[in-house]
Order: C-alpha cells, then structure tokens, then sequence
C-alpha cells in the first residue's frame, strides 16, 4: 500500500484472525501512513499502537471518523481535535486502558470494552452513544461523568450492567436530557429491576422511541443476583412516547411482569411491543427486516393452509370417486336382482 495515498476513506483489513490469536502477529500498520485528505478510517483485525495511532493522526489532519473492529488494542490514549466519531466494536488485549482526549467528538460506540478502563481528558458533548459493557462488578464509587457527556444527546443505546452501576448513581442528581428522542438500555434483568428505566424517563420529556433489552436468558449465570432500587411511588409524563419496544427471549417467562409494570406507570398497552432475540437474529441470518420476515412469515402461513385446502378437497374428492363406485355397484346389483324377478315370472 502506497502510504502517501490521497484518500477520504480508507478500510484496513488483514482478514479474519482467530480467536486465539490474541497477540494479532505481523498484522501490524504500516510505520509510515501520510493521506492528508483522509476523513474516515476503519481497521480490522489489526494490531494498533497508540504509537502507531499518534503519527497516522498527525499525518492525517482532517481525520474524524475511526473504527476499530476485532483489534488488539495496545493503545493508552486516542488524542485528535479534529475526531468526531468513534467506535470501538471488539477487542484483543486491552492492555492498560484507554483514555480519551477528543473534544469535539459526537458520536462514540464501544461494545464490549468495561467501563472502568475507559476514561476521558477534555470531555466531549456526545450527541449519539452506543456502548454495551462487559460486567467488570465494579461500583462505581467515583464520579465517572457519563450523564455529562451525553446531557445534549438525541440518540443513545446504553447496555450493561456497568451501565447499570454507572446509572444508578448518576441518575439521582441528573439534569434533563431535553433533546433525547430515542432511548435503548437494558442487558440486565429488568423483571425486577426498573429504576435506571423509570429515572430516564422522568428526565426525557421529549422521549419518542424507547427499547427495553432484557437479559437473554442464555446468559443469565445460575444464582446471580441483582441489587434493585424501590421504583413505587415514581411517576414521569413523556406526552411524545409512541412506542416501546421490549426485546426478550422466547422462554422468558417473567417479561409479562416488565409489560404490566410499564403500564403501571402509564404507559398504553397498543404502544407496547414485545420481539424476541430468536426473531432477530433469524432476521439478521436472512438478511432481511423483522418486518420483511413478519410478511414473510404470513404469506408461507397463508401457503401452508393453501396447500392443505387442497389435500383436503383432493381427499375429498377422492372419497366421493369411491362412493360414486359403490353407488354404481349396488344400482348395478339392484338391477340384476330385478332381472331375475322377471325371469321367474
């Protein structure tokens, strides 16, 4: 690869490297990458150094839309004025941590990394977040600033439970998210457990969409417990809320609890919709939308009773055939036996 190409985006992938694999060897950056027109870039399956990092954003100015996929990570600190747009999705071989230092960034994603080794120098005012936690059982004692830096935010997904410890604590002293508009959350059993949900929406008055994600109940670990804070007596009025979604596993047999608890609360039962996992990630297999394979679905319904319309009218024609036969049979018996009559006289 030429490393003074002049490019807006760049995708570098060193194709799938097993699991196993963690110290990612000879999938490596280039030492030296200069593209001053870069503007988005995507590593895969690459083993990044924060020193690595430092000289291809310094070569890169106008660089503000990063992705890292299945990378291992030995970066202590992503620095840019110019980064706008973030996303960690996967890992190999966290290293120490990472801290943060982009100012003017408004969107971040971050699957799969813990919370607590994440941390941030000159705090940005996020407008989108989507992060989904490892459980790293901490609690949070300290002020880790996650409400501050998505006050101002339209659209957020936040899922797990660090997420969770992070909420609770954060969520008493809140200010109002007055531009949210559409909210996930959850990754935690929600059953019994709907503080963090009821406190958003008593700070989102402008709140449309809202997904509640239950705990799938293939990684609920046998004996876990969860701390739940007292929610009677909580009331919010979100006049815009037009839908709420709740997704959850097919055998979950307590989600009707999650459903009558958000009517409790006033929530209307035609604005409430339950999807189970097994739905979308069939969807996501076919490479269609839920709503394409819900059609979908229908029609083959619609087909299977078609078909078995027709077996039964083709069974039933078929008895008629046969009961035609014996009428035959017996008129023509009859007639013999009349003939014989005859004959004796």
């Amino acid at each position: 690869m030429d490393p003074y190409v002049s490019t807006t985006e760049l995708n570098l992938s060193m194709g799938e490297a097993p699991y196993d694999d963690l110290e990612h060897e000879g999938l490596l950056l280039p030492d030296i990458i200069k593209l001053p027109s870069l503007k988005k870039l995507t590593l895969c399956d690459v083993e990044v150094h924060s020193i690595d990092l430092e000289h291809m954003i310094r070569r890169s100015p106008v660089l503000e839309d990063m992705h890292f996929v299945n990378c291992a990570h030995h970066l202590e600190l992503v620095e840019s004025n110019m980064l706008k747009r973030l996303t960690i999705d996967g890992f190999f071989d966290r290293g120490k941590g990472l801290t943060i230092a982009a100012p003017h960034l408004i969107h971040f994603e971050c699957n799969g990394w813990p919370l607590e080794e994440i941390s941030w120098q000159k705090r940005p005012s996020l407008e989108s977040a989507h992060i989904d936690t490892w459980c790293s059982k901490r609690t949070f004692d300290g002020q880790y600033d996650l409400t501050g830096m998505v006050l101002h935010a339209k659209r957020l997904a936040l899922c797990g439970s660090d997420i969770k410890a992070v909420l609770e604590k954060e969520l008493r002293s809140c200010l109002v998210f007055d531009n949210l508009v559409t909210l996930e959350i959850g990754g935690w059993c929600l059953t019994n457990d709907l503080y963090v949900v009821v406190r958003f929406l008593q700070l989102s008055p402008r709140l449309e969409k809202l997904t509640l994600k239950q705990r799938e109940l293939q990684k609920v670990t046998k004996g876990e417990e969860t701390s739940s804070i007292p929610v009677a007596g909580m009331a919010f009025k979100c006049p815009l809320l037009e839908t709420v979604v709740i997704q959850c596993s097919k055998d979950d047999d307590e989600i009707e609890k999650t459903v009558n608890a958000m009517a409790a609360h006033g929530i209307g039962l035609e604005k409430i919709q339950v999807i189970f996992y097994e739905d979308i990630e069939r969807a996501e297999r076919w490479g269609k939308s839920l709503e394409e394979m819900k059609e979908h679905d229908i029609l083959e319904k619609a087909r299977k009773e078609n078909r078995e319309r027709v077996d039964d009218c083709n069974a039933g024609s078929d008895n008629n055939d046969e009961d035609d036969d014996e009428m035959e049979e017996e008129d023509d018996d009859e007639m013999e036996d009349e003939d014989d009559d005859d004959d004796d006289f």
